[in-house]
Parts: C-alpha cells; structure tokens; sequence
C-alpha cells in the first residue's frame, strides 16, 4: 500500500471508495459510515449501490469526483485517467493507492490496507481469518484435483458474435490460475474476440461467461457443439462475483472448482 498523503481523523472522514473489491471491504470492516460516494464497480453490497456515484474507475473526472466533498479517497492502482488522480493529489483529498495484486496474498493486504486507512485495523484482522477459513475447503479441493487441470474458456459476455475471451495477464487469468486450471486462450493476453469457429479448435473442458446484467440459459446454446456443454460445464455467473478480488475470493474460487471438478 502507499499512502500519498496522511489520514485524516477517520471519524471527521467523507470517504470516497473507487473501486469494488474495496467497497465490498468497507462494508464488511463495518466502516461504511463515513461513505459518502463510491464508484460504478461498486455493485456489493446492494447498499453501496445506493451511494452517489463518481463514474468508472478507469475514467474518473476531477469535478465529478470532488462534487461529494471528499476528505478521503481510497482507490487501486488501476483508477485514472492519471491527470485525475494527479489533479486529486493536488487538491488536498487525502488519498490511498492499494495494490491489487491478483493472489490470495494480494487479497489479504488488500483487506489489511483497507482496515488502515479507515481506522478498522482489528476488523481486517478478524476478516483475513475469516477469508483463510473460507479458503481452506476450496483449495484442498483444488489440491486434490492437481493432476487434473481442466482447460477453460472465460468470456467477458456476448454480444452477438463478439465473444472476447480472456488471455493471459488478465484478472480472469489470475483467477483460472488460483483455481488449479489452465486457461485455453493463455497464448495471448488481454481480451480478444474468438468466433464459434475458434472455440471449437480449442474446445475447452469448461466455459465461463461473465458479465454484469443478468444470464439466461440461453446463453449456453452458442456452445453446444462443445465439449463443456456436453459435459455441462458451462458456467454463468456475473462479473462481479468472479472477478472482484476481494472478502468473497473462497467464493469466487468455489463458483469455479465446483463446475470444474
């Protein structure tokens, strides 16, 4: 974590969360007191929905996000455009920048962090025991199942034919990874639209859609000719309750392992 300037007394605080995973994290250290806004990936708690909005995280405005009056921001390093984080550097907001690496690790101090920058370090305490509790049935799950390493497809939703898969260097990597399997589309990175015609070359063992609305079963029809569908394993989950990184990773994790093994 690095903090770019002091906290303010938490108590006093107008707190903006700019990011879901944190969000999520606030509310679960019981700190969602002196949350005044947060932004459009925080969609858990459904409280949080209720909150004003600043925008999307990757394309904050400076106005938009000083309109609520902020004492505190915290944030990931993946919020921007980076003249706006520099912009709200500069106007006095106190803001913390956590690292998100995507790994258990990564999840832990990211709750750890949070817990310092709104005065809930005991809570974030008891939450890292909780979320290694949670864990533990579903890696030895995983470790069980080592020499199995299913192959999956993750795709990012549909959209008539553009199905964009995740490559490597992707949260939906990280997770397939954590999960004991192997991404099918790791042999490029970010996200890249494959036709129905790509997806049966590589015919994976398991398909995942993500994304934030909600999923029919209908959704499954466009890859019956595969593999996973025969073998029903097709899941259908929204985005952010796979790829938020955060107190729900055993679950996230769980959506997962459960299809695959």
């Amino acid at each position: 974590m690095s903090a770019l300037s002091a906290h303010a007394n938490t108590e006093s605080q107008r707190l903006i969360s700019i990011d879901g995973a944190l969000t999520e994290t606030v509310y679960a250290l019981n700190g969602e007191a002196n949350l005044v806004a947060v932004d459009s990936t925080s969609l858990r708690p459904e409280a949080a929905t209720k909150l004003p909005n600043v925008g999307y995280l990757r394309a904050l405005s400076t106005e938009g996000v000083l309109s609520v009056k902020p004492t505190n921001i915290i944030t990931t390093s993946s919020a921007g455009p980076k003249p706006t984080i520099e912009q709200l550097k500069a106007s006095g907001v106190n803001i913390t920048i956590i690292d998100q690496p995507y790994t258990i690790d990564g999840v832990k101090n990211k709750v750890l962090a949070v817990g310092e920058a709104i005065n809930q370090a005991d809570n974030a305490k008891k939450l890292v025991t909780q979320i290694e509790a949670n864990l533990k049935p579903v890696l030895e799950k995983i470790k069980a199942n080592k020499e199995a390493t299913p192959s999956v497809l993750f795709f990012l939703g549909m959209q008539g034919n553009q199905l964009m898969a995740a490559g490597a260097q992707t949260q939906a990597d990280a997770l397939i990874k954590l999960a004991g399997l192997k991404n099918a589309a790791g042999n490029f990175h970010a996200y890249k639209p494959l036709s129905k015609e790509a997806v049966l070359k590589v015919n994976p063992d398991m398909i995942i859609i993500a994304q934030h609305t909600h999923l029919d079963n209908k959704a499954k029809e466009a890859f019956a000719y595969t593999q996973a569908y025969q073998d029903k394993k097709i899941l259908l989950a929204k985005s952010e309750d796979l790829l938020g990184f955060g107190p729900r990773i055993a679950e996230s994790l769980k959506l997962l392992v459960d299809v695959a093994y």
